[in-house]
Formats: C-alpha cells, structure tokens, sequence
C-alpha cells in the first residue's frame, strides 16, 4: 500500500458527533482517517459521551467487519476505555502502520499514537478491515 499522508488530521479539534476537519469525535476521525484510504465507512452519530449506545452500535456493526489477527494497514482499532464499564467497547481509531494509531480522545485534538502505549495496549478489544454492507 502506497503512503498516505495523514498530517492533516493531526490536531483535529475534538467535537461531540463532530464528522470533518473544523471538529471531530472518534467515529468521526475514524471516518476521516478511511477516507484518506479510499475507504468509505458509514456514519452513526452517537454521543461519544454515550458508552453504551456506542458498544451497541459497534456490536450491532461487527457483520460490516472482518477480525483480523494483527492490525494492517488500514483498519479498526476497536478499544474498551470505560473505567465505569470495562466490558463495553466505547472508542476507536484507524490503524495507520508501523504500530500507530489514529484517533481523538475525551476532549484532546487528534493525534497519532503508539498502540502499544502502556494506557492503550490492554484496552485494544480487536482490529479490524471494513468488508462493507
């Protein structure tokens, strides 16, 4: 896969239900983040303050998404960050390469990170290829 340059969605401003460069949640940056891709993903506008509709919606998605054994390039980073609700699946990103991720989180501008990072690496439930409806 050729490079792809994602410099332009570093420093997103976070926004609740947010879907373009002017503010984005993390569906929105996960969005953002396929595009470059060439990957169109659908929407669903959930509050991102909202965990459990958020894990029903990820669940309710799974048919449209291929678990794969190690993340490629790119694909879902599906994580469970809910300190109330560990079990729930409530945040993602694009895995974009060479063990980084792309996503916004609680309110921070988007930014590309380790996914072995100590506080993301036991929350990653999965990765996953978008197959598509």
């Amino acid at each position: 896969m050729s490079k792809v340059n994602l410099d332009d969605l570093i420093g997103i401003p976070f926004m609740d239900c947010g879907r373009n460069k002017d503010g984005a949640d993390c569906w929105g940056i996960t969005m953002l983040g396929f595009a470059k891709y060439g990957i169109n993903v659908p929407d669903f506008l959930v509050s991102c303050f909202d965990s459990l509709k958020i894990h029903e919606e990820i669940n309710s998605q799974r048919v449209h998404w291929e678990l794969l054994k190690e993340p490629e390039e790119p694909c879902l980073v599906v994580l469970k960050v809910s300190s109330r609700l560990p079990m729930l699946c409530n945040h993602n990103g694009v895995y974009v390469g060479n063990g980084m991720f792309l996503h916004t989180f609680k309110k921070r501008n988007s930014v590309i990170e380790p996914i072995n990072h100590m506080f993301w690496k036991n929350r990653i439930e999965g990765f996953y290829r978008y197959v598509g409806p």
